[in-house]
């Protein structure tokens, strides 16, 4: 796992098949946000899924993997907490976006992210939002204010809340 992104440029533009050689790589309906995050700062969680150990192939050819669920990156950052609350001092941190009602919050407790399909991950790093978008195919760099505009349109609902959290690079 790294502890701070790599250079960010060299992704723009890149496709996830660019990035992993996976099989689930050719999936263009799977969603690819946590899995292209994880490539990049090598995310290969214990017990959850990856991209490595989805097809029998990829777990014979592949040495490693990379997370694919955005709730298990949420889970597993040592720090997370609203977008808006987020440090001064942090200057980039994994970036997440999810309706209110897919996080649990409990006084005393960090909050923890459900498996409901509306979220989203980017990297936070030289002031943009980098990630997957998906109906792109293809990697991208967003200012924040342009991440949020769009993930506020597409995730909101009558009577749903879209929130936006930072979280700290695992470790």
């Amino acid at each position: 796992m790294l502890s701070a992104p790599p250079s960010m440029q060299p992704y723009l533009g890149k496709t996830i098949g660019d990035i992993c050689q996976s099989q689930f790589a050719q999936d263009n309906h799977a969603s690819h946000c946590a899995h292209f995050v994880s490539h990049v700062m090598q995310y290969e969680l214990r017990g959850g899924p990856t991209c490595r150990s989805l097809l029998f192939r990829d777990r014979r050819n592949l040495t490693t993997g990379a997370t694919i669920r955005v709730d298990a990156i949420f889970n597993a950052s040592p720090e997370v907490g609203l977008w808006d609350d987020r440090p001064a001092s942090l200057q980039s941190c994994l970036m997440f976006v999810t309706i209110s009602s897919n996080v649990r919050t409990r006084r005393g407790t960090r909050p923890t992210m459900g498996s409901q399909s509306n979220k989203h991950i980017g990297i936070f790093a030289g002031n943009k939002i980098w990630n997957y978008a998906n109906l792109q195919d293809r990697v991208v760099a967003e200012t924040v204010s342009a991440f949020q505009a769009r993930y506020r349109a597409s995730y909101h609902t009558s009577g749903t809340t879209v929130v936006f959290y930072y979280g700290r690079f695992l470790t």
